[in-house]
């Protein structure tokens, strides 16, 4: 996969990331994986643990970029991103349903999934009232748990959105520590069961 800068705001960078010619197995690479030691396949593995994943259930991820964490869940799965191009690459590498949607206006019926999940994706969103928005609607859509990874504290990328606990207890969300090493002290998740 070719290598470079990409530049503008998230969306761009993640369009552009996504539209970058590559296989499968660069898949974690185009979704932002390249960048940190933590296994896409693990912290799978650790959501469907969490929230109780099986098979059957009607699963919705937010901010599924190229099936980086798509490709390792087993359930009746529909992925959403803000990038066309990683969506059609989440689609065509792992045939995972998957469609372009803004997060804050999710075009799903009430309580059309059992679960919904996001990792890893929250610090792109533009504001918090973007990230209230959001919340309101995994809510909307969602019968079961509900499961947000990865908000950071503080960060190395100033363009990144930072959060507080108190952020997501404000919501009527719960925090419990990241699971990303090495930033399991700066950042944190949120879950709602």
């Amino acid at each position: 996969m070719e290598h470079k800068e990409f530049q503008g705001t998230w969306q761009e960078i993640w369009t552009q990331k996504g539209a970058v010619a590559g296989s499968k197995e660069d898949a974690l690479e185009m979704g932002g994986w390249n960048k940190t030691v933590t296994s896409a396949e693990e912290i799978a593995g650790r959501i469907v643990d969490f929230l109780d994943i099986k098979p059957n259930d009607k699963v919705l991820e937010i901010g599924c970029g190229t099936g980086g964490l798509a490709q390792y869940i087993d359930c009746e799965y529909v992925g959403i991103d803000y990038s066309k191009t990683s969506v059609k690459k989440c689609m065509e590498f792992f045939q995972k349903t998957a469609l372009y949607a803004e997060a804050n206006n999710l075009p799903f019926k009430d309580k059309y999934f059992d679960k919904c999940f996001a990792y890893g994706c929250f610090m792109y969103f533009p504001t918090m009232e973007y990230v209230r928005q959001v919340v309101d609607e995994m809510r909307r859509v969602t019968k079961g748990g509900i499961f947000i990874g990865e908000m950071p504290r503080e960060s190395h990328e100033p363009k990144h959105l930072l959060f507080k606990e108190g952020d997501m207890e404000m919501l009527g969300l719960k925090t419990i520590k990241g699971w990303a090493e090495p930033y399991q002290e700066i950042r944190f998740s949120a879950y709602l069961k």
